[in-house]
């Protein structure tokens, strides 16, 4: 059993994003007062208050919350340090199931086809019945496991510490495929046009057929790769030790690449590429936006960094308050002072762990 600290350590730099750059040579980081570009003209969400309800509610998990909920057919689910799932009511916060795994949970939910799904240090993918909580079957990998899993079209796919990227049936838990590479598999995969994209510590990023396993090509970076991959656009945008890269989706042809330490996984809103740097020494404590098209900064905005999400040209900072910034031109627009650790938006609604144990719901624009 992994003490809180590992759990908090290890969860940190699964949920942040990463890097940026050109097609040659990387440009160097603007510096914080670098002019931005002119922001769409979207319009900005207002800022929450207190005095307007913004907190819907609160739910007590009793155990930290380091991975983002998942928002599915008006219920939040999400996972806490004393190796629960939970399931509760998006529009009060009622508690609707709870279920205990046997070790810590190394991921956040992943819903579809009626199942709830995590990984646990006990090495078992746990699915349980998204309605009621119930266990409807776990599978045992050959050791332990901390990758966050990806359900798509009635099959869940995740990965290893033995090496393996796995795809089950999501309704019986009967295995489809694995795919075995020369190290762990921590990457969440993605999945998009008959595709699954995943990062190996062997360093390579590799492109499988969805459907029955088999290779489609490889990518050699050279060192360690651990960023989950973000698939879209034709293009598939991932981390290693050294660099950010893109790739076509089709082919693995590199795009563009931006030189640094240590990327985990972007985000994207429009052309917007999204993430939080991290390094061998540590976060470095800026959002970061690149052009998804070249690499091309954008901007750059100083906050520490837990996680982060963009909706609707905003871009919203769990961090030691919540922030959110205008996506294209990186201005602050509103924030909000309630630590914020993990987190998800739908329907204008953020959902966050805090660090006081509890699950919140804030309300970041008026209800449709």
């Amino acid at each position: 059993m992994k003490t809180l600290a590992a759990l908090a350590t290890i969860a940190l730099a699964l949920v942040l994003g990463a890097a940026c750059g050109d097609r040659n040579d990387a440009p160097s980081p603007a510096p914080d007062d670098a002019p931005a570009p002119a922001p769409t003209d979207a319009p900005v969400p207002p800022a929450p208050s207190d005095s307007d309800g913004a907190v819907l509610w609160s739910y007590e998990a009793g155990g930290e919350i380091y991975y983002p909920p998942a928002v599915s057919d008006g219920v939040v689910y999400f996972a806490s340090s004393d190796n629960r799932i939970h399931a509760v009511s998006a529009d009060g916060g009622d508690a609707l199931w709870r279920y205990e795994t046997e070790d810590a949970i190394y991921s956040p939910p992943a819903v579809s086809d009626g199942v709830a799904s995590v990984m646990a240090w006990d090495g078992f993918l746990y699915a349980v019945d998204a309605e009621d909580g119930a266990l409807r079957w776990r599978y045992e990998t050959g050791d332990g496991v901390n990758s966050w899993t990806r359900a798509s079209n009635g099959v869940i796919y995740f990965g290893s510490h033995d090496n393996h990227l796995y795809a089950l049936n999501a309704e019986d838990g009967e295995i489809r495929w694995r795919y075995e590479t020369g190290g762990r598999v921590y990457s969440r995969p993605a999945v998009l046009g008959g595709m699954a994209y995943f990062a190996s510590w062997d360093g390579y990023l590799y492109a499988v057929d969805a459907e029955d396993g088999a290779l489609r090509w490889r990518y050699e970076t050279g060192r360690n790769a651990r960023s989950s991959p973000l698939a879209a656009g034709g293009a598939v945008y991932f981390g290693g030790e050294s660099h950010l890269y893109a790739l076509d989706a089709a082919d693995g042809e590199i795009l563009w690449r931006y030189e640094t330490e240590v990327v985990r996984s972007p985000s994207l809103d429009n052309d917007v590429l999204l993430f939080g740097w991290h390094n061998e020494y540590g976060f470095d404590h800026h959002v970061y936006a690149v052009n998804a098209d070249d690499g091309a900064l954008l901007w750059r905005y100083k906050t520490g960094v837990n996680s982060s999400t963009a909706a609707d040209g905003v871009v919203y900072v769990a961090s030691d308050r919540l922030y959110a910034l205008d996506a294209v031109g990186g201005e602050a627009l509103w924030d909000y002072d309630l630590a914020a650790v993990a987190l998800t938006v739908a329907d204008g609604v953020a959902y966050f762990g805090s660090n006081d144990g509890r699950l919140y719901a804030l309300r970041i624009s008026p209800p449709p």
